[in-house]
């Protein structure tokens, strides 16, 4: 299964992988932190292309 390259509010994930470490930002930030990549399942279903 391919990766997809775009992330959409409500898309499950176990794990989100963030641009910036989640603990250095306020609670209010962490819905506008760049997304670089997700997992599902054991899959990665989201990666930024490059």
């Amino acid at each position: 299964m391919l990766a997809r390259c775009r992330t959409r509010p409500g898309d499950p994930a176990d794990l989100v992988i963030t641009a910036t470490d989640t603990s250095d930002v306020a609670p209010a930030a962490l819905r506008d932190m760049e997304v670089v990549g997700t997992l599902l399942g054991g899959r990665r279903t989201h990666r930024l292309p490059g």
